[in-house]
């Protein structure tokens, strides 16, 4: 693992010898199976406790130079518990975190997915909340067909309940992460941790906000970008793209500590770099 609090921690990264040990071998395994729209790699499940053949397939690929390339980021799915690559990393990093402490309070920001399924009912020592959004017209805490919802900007907790807050793909979708962030610091106890993941472009020092609400009425600054929403057959827009400047906005917002965790494991199915934020109280 490694770990960077700036971009020049992510420079210096990337110009390692371990870093380009990561891209040799991860361009190795996709060049093996350049042109199969279906293919597998063996490796063990944590979250299973089990070896098994992760799925690679073409949902969410992306095109490059005229050919498919798979998103490995949202593939390499888990046979067993239907997790896929940064999911099951997620995953291992609760259990670590939780795995010797007695019983915690723990706020996931979803609840209708595999990820929110496997915690819940796994790590079952433990005070599990999840939450969706369901729509503007209700109110946090509010219970619509047995789904908790909740607005980040405006969580119904009360201040320092959760020892731990885990977000998955969450933050870009709000028109103010800042709020979001200041929010879960909020309810966070102090020392508690908040582990995170976005969609983040290393390569750029400030985020850029594709769309903002103004006077109630959505103002859009870039072409529509929407990501997929277990509640939403549209999807999720997308209000920013994530840069450095995100990692400031989290000691802004009443975190003493922030950095990105960077993982790699042929052995355990995380190809690719996959890059986790934790925040601490």
């Amino acid at each position: 693992m490694a770990v960077c609090r700036s971009k020049e921690d992510w420079d210096r990264f990337t110009e390692s010898r371990e870093y380009n040990s990561i891209n040799s071998l991860d361009d190795s395994i996709l060049k093996k199976h350049r042109g199969i729209q279906n293919w597998t790699l063996a490796g063990y499940s944590n979250p299973a406790k089990h070896t098994v053949d992760f799925i690679v397939d073409m949902q969410y690929a992306a095109e490059r130079n005229g050919e498919s390339v798979p998103n490995i980021r949202e593939r390499l799915v888990c046979p067993i518990t239907g997790l896929n690559n940064r999911q099951r990393l997620m995953a291992t990093l609760i259990e670590d975190r939780l795995k010797l402490l007695k019983r915690q309070n723990v706020y996931m920001m979803e609840q209708i997915t595999p990820l929110f399924k496997w915690t819940a009912s796994t790590l079952n020592g433990h005070n599990f909340i999840g939450s969706e959004y369901i729509g503007n017209q209700y109110a946090s805490g509010q219970e619509i067909n047995g789904v908790r919802h909740e607005d980040v900007e405006r969580l119904s907790f009360s201040d320092n309940y959760f020892d731990l807050i885990i977000s998955t793909d969450v933050l870009e979708h709000i028109p103010s992460p800042q709020k979001g962030l200041s929010e879960c610091s909020r309810v966070l106890k102090t020392g508690g941790h908040m582990l995170l993941t976005i969609p983040f472009l290393p390569n750029m020092e400030q985020s850029i906000c594709r769309a903002r609400i103004e006077n109630g009425d959505m103002v859009l600054l870039l072409p529509e970008q929407y990501h997929g929403n277990p509640m939403s057959e549209k999807g999720s827009l997308v209000f920013t793209d994530f840069g450095w400047d995100f990692l400031t906005c989290g000691r802004e917002s009443g975190f003493s500590e922030s950095c990105m965790e960077i993982y790699h494991s042929v052995e355990f199915g995380h190809l690719w770099p996959q890059m986790i934020f934790r925040f601490i109280k």
